[in-house]
């Protein structure tokens, strides 16, 4: 099996996307290539700021062409949103997360992005039968207490009709969920960014930022750019270059594999209706049918960041086979990793530090929540938008923050120990 993304593998960076030399001075510097990068990058542009995307390495490089395309908005379960942050919070919280989901199908449609964009909903599938009763009560709060009525049950003996799979004990089935591929959405944000005039500099990480009297001078490999504003929107790949943004994330290790080509047939049964699952154990995995025949499975069997992501393919691999037996002979072609962002809070934050903004936290929903809080960030920077939930609330950061390596296997005994339990 090859150890590189499918995704970029199967559509490598386009040649046509337009980049730039460093230039000597913009409005504002955006840190990171990524979805938030992005996308606060364009709506700054169509505001009128000069605005240039600095990126370590080339556009996109990271989880934004990773990931398992996925584009979900859901930040934990009604009940502990509402204990945590009151009825109204939480309903700003869920509401939110329904308009980044619209926002990136608006900037797929208006924007004519070739990402093989799928609204086939997703379903939320209990690994075991208690589990059920659990999506029971997250569909009734949904209804009756946030107004939302998009969330519908499929009992055990209905979840032939969706899945071709017996390990499953009914799901819940939101019916306007998506899936798109990573790489050509974000090679496709690139190129919307040029067309607006932002300047896409790769090959330029940004090493050291020194505050001036005019705003912030930036250095990098291919030497200095002055800007006024700096947004630091690089998540899971978030770095010290301003250690008190490092110490507000964890950065986690995601893990994907795809399956060779199947049959028509084959692949038809898997997801009769063409929808993407996703389980309810805390070490989840997330799975679904993509273009070219081909079933995507990607989950946390650690989240330790770095493990050889061959010998954790095996191990997706052998995760296939248990949900899908029929599979059994078909090989792995692809196994990656890559890196995302987990907040204290479990919630995505819009800052400023030192006078330096950020946005960063996708925590495991990156296409959607990352695109829209880049959007937003950048609505606040340019005065067309007040205030932002994500920027009001406090966000935690500790020192001990960058010290993941060496707490992440504790924290998978305990997830572990959690599906057990439960």
């Amino acid at each position: 099996m090859k150890t590189v993304p499918y995704w970029q593998e199967n559509t490598p960076r386009p040649d046509d996307i337009p980049l730039s030399d460093l230039p000597g001075d913009v409005d504002v510097a955006v840190v990171g290539s990524g979805y938030s990068g992005l996308n606060a990058a364009i709506t700054l542009a169509k505001a009128g700021r000069s605005v240039t995307v600095l990126e370590k390495e080339t556009i996109g490089w990271g989880s934004a062409s990773r990931n398992g395309g996925f584009v979900t908005g859901v930040f934990g379960e009604p009940v502990g949103l509402e204990k945590k942050y009151g009825l109204e919070g939480a309903k700003k919280i869920w509401n939110w997360s329904l308009e980044s989901l619209k926002f990136v199908d608006d900037i797929v449609t208006n924007e004519q992005i070739d990402c093989d964009f799928d609204r086939g909903g997703g379903l939320l599938l209990a690994y075991k039968p208690s589990h059920f009763d659990y999506l029971h009560e997250m569909r009734d709060q949904l209804a009756t207490k946030f107004d939302d009525h998009r969330y519908r049950l499929i009992e055990p003996g209905d979840l032939g009709e969706e899945i071709g799979s017996n390990a499953f004990h009914g799901g819940l089935l939101n019916e306007t969920g998506t899936g798109l591929d990573p790489a050509k959405f974000t090679y496709g944000l690139a190129r919307v960014a040029a067309k607006y005039g932002v300047l896409l500099v790769e090959n330029a990480e940004a090493r050291r930022i020194e505050r001036t009297t005019k705003g912030f001078t930036i250095f990098t490999p291919r030497g200095q750019t002055r800007s006024q504003e700096v947004l630091i929107a690089t998540n899971g790949y978030t770095d010290f270059l301003v250690p008190k943004i490092r110490n507000g994330v964890i950065l986690g290790g995601g893990y994907c594999c795809v399956t060779e080509p199947l049959t028509e047939e084959v692949f038809q049964s898997l997801s009769p209706k063409g929808r993407g699952f996703f389980d309810t154990r805390f070490f989840l995995n997330y799975f679904r049918p993509i273009a070219g025949n081909r079933l995507l499975l990607g989950g946390w069997k650690t989240l330790v960041r770095d493990k050889n992501p061959e010998t954790i393919g095996r191990k997706l691999h052998s995760r296939i086979l248990e949900i899908f037996p029929q599979l059994k002979g078909v090989e792995i072609s692809h196994t990656w990793t890559g890196q995302f962002a987990f907040t204290f809070d479990m919630l995505p934050h819009i800052g400023k530090i030192d006078g330096i903004q950020y946005a960063l936290g996708g925590n495991g929903h990156g296409v959607g929540a990352m695109s829209y809080l880049g959007h937003e960030a950048a609505r606040l920077m340019t005065s067309q938008l007040e205030r932002s939930f994500f920027a009001d609330i406090k966000h935690p950061r500790y020192f001990f923050a960058p010290l993941d390596r060496l707490y992440w296997p504790l924290v998978n005994a305990w997830f572990r120990f959690q599906d057990w339990k439960n």
